[in-house]
């Protein structure tokens, strides 16, 4: 017969995380399966999940939170794909942030309603409040930072790469907005550095491939390849600093004077063909 308190399931995920030599298999069915189990029962007692303890729902994401880092770890370290417990991390994150949101407007309406009529104060609430928006902002940074890192990963899917480095901007933003918080700052600038280095090897590729062709005598693709180089190169400086702008601008002024060459000896031979007609 299976234990009914929670925190005896929660003591057995918090055993799994500390222990030595953990794999994906033993992760998933000693945190996952037990938190799983701590919240069904909690719930049970509870009498419904929104009124399970603020406190059993913290250490509840907490120890989520813990295995999907560990998780992406294990990808890592064994030459696999970290994105593959993205999703789910990404998912957790939000529901922790949402668990507290909701946990906010709750504790608010209720804090009014007993004050209405009355000259309570509502002081206590709202110390409760901020203890709540600071685990909103811990995790929304959090997310930021899973964004990024997957963005720092994503180096081949060019449309993936942008939505990567756009969640993270849009959750580091926020949180900036709430808090001024410096760490999101600092990794915003990361997510803009990640931006202008892929922007940098688009750009230096699309040059390439413009080289290969201009060698080929193929006209067409030589066009489209120094174009997006020279879209991609646009885009790299806009989103780069002055000290950093300079090397990128030096090989910029060289691409422009490859097109212009190209572009001469394009019109060249259009001239050249109608001398002869």
């Amino acid at each position: 017969m299976l234990p009914q308190d929670p925190r005896y399931f929660v003591g057995q995920a918090t055993s799994v995380l500390f222990a030595k030599d953990n794999t994906e298999g033993s992760l998933l069915k000693g945190v996952k399966d037990n938190m799983a189990q701590a919240l069904h029962k909690e719930r049970e007692e509870a009498e419904g999940l929104g009124n399970v303890e603020e406190a059993f729902m913290g250490i509840f994401f907490k120890k989520l939170l813990r295995m999907y880092v560990m998780l992406e770890e294990i990808e890592k370290r064994d030459g696999g794909n970290p994105d593959l417990w993205l999703e789910e991390h990404v998912r957790t994150l939000e529901a922790a942030v949402m668990d507290r949101y909701m946990r906010i407007k709750r504790r608010l309406e209720l804090a009014r309603s007993k004050k209405e009529g009355t000259s309570q104060s509502i002081a206590g609430a709202l110390f409760r409040t901020d203890l709540l928006e600071k685990a909103i902002n811990e995790n929304m940074l959090l997310l930021g930072k899973v964004y990024h890192q997957a963005a720092a990963r994503e180096v081949i899917d060019r449309e993936r790469h942008q939505f990567y480095a756009d969640q993270a901007f849009y959750f580091l933003a926020m949180i900036y907005q709430r808090a001024k918080s410096g760490e999101a700052l600092n990794v915003m600038r990361k997510v803009n550095d990640i931006q202008r280095e892929y922007l940098h090897r688009l750009a230096l590729t699309s040059w390439k491939r413009a080289q290969l062709a201009v060698a080929a005598g193929d006209a067409e693709k030589a066009d489209e390849s120094f174009f997006i180089a020279n879209q991609r190169y646009l885009q790299a400086m806009s989103q780069s600093v002055a000290h950093k702008r300079e090397k990128i601008a030096a090989e910029f002024q060289i691409l422009k004077r490859e097109i212009v060459k190209w572009k001469s000896r394009d019109q060249g031979e259009v001239a050249a063909g109608g001398a002869e007609m």
